[in-house]
C-alpha cells in the first residue's frame, strides 16, 4: 500500500476532501492521517477492523449509490477494488 499511497499523494492536497472506495480495513487510511479521507466498504466486517486501527470516518456503503451527499467529495480513488465489482461502469458513474 506504500506504493498506491505514495502515487495517490500526487493528485491531493491536505485541503481535498477524499473517498476511498473500497476502504477495506484502512490501509490507504492510515497513511493519509493529515487528510480529511472517508473510508467506504460494503463489508462492515472490514469497517469494524478499520475502525480499530485507524482514527478516520468509515462507511459502510454500496460503491453503485454511495451514501454520501454530492459535492461533498472533491477526490474519489479506488486501490484493489474495480476489479471485484462487476458493475464497474454504473461504480464509475456514481463516483463521478
Amino acid at each position: 500500500m506504500d506504493r498506491e499511497a505514495t502515487y495517490i499523494e500526487q493528485f491531493v492536497t491536505t485541503d481535498d476532501r477524499i473517498l476511498d472506495i473500497g476502504a477495506g480495513i484502512g490501509s490507504i487510511e492510515e497513511r493519509f492521517l493529515d487528510h480529511e479521507i472517508v473510508g467506504l466498504d460494503l463489508s462492515e466486517e472490514m469497517i469494524r477492523t478499520a475502525r480499530t486501527r485507524v482514527d478516520a470516518p468509515f462507511v459502510v456503503g454500496d460503491a453503485r449509490s454511495l451514501p454520501i451527499a454530492d459535492d461533498v467529495i472533491d477526490v474519489v480513488f479506488f486501490v484493489a477494488t474495480l476489479e471485484f465489482i462487476l458493475e464497474s461502469e454504473t461504480v464509475l458513474d456514481e463516483a463521478v
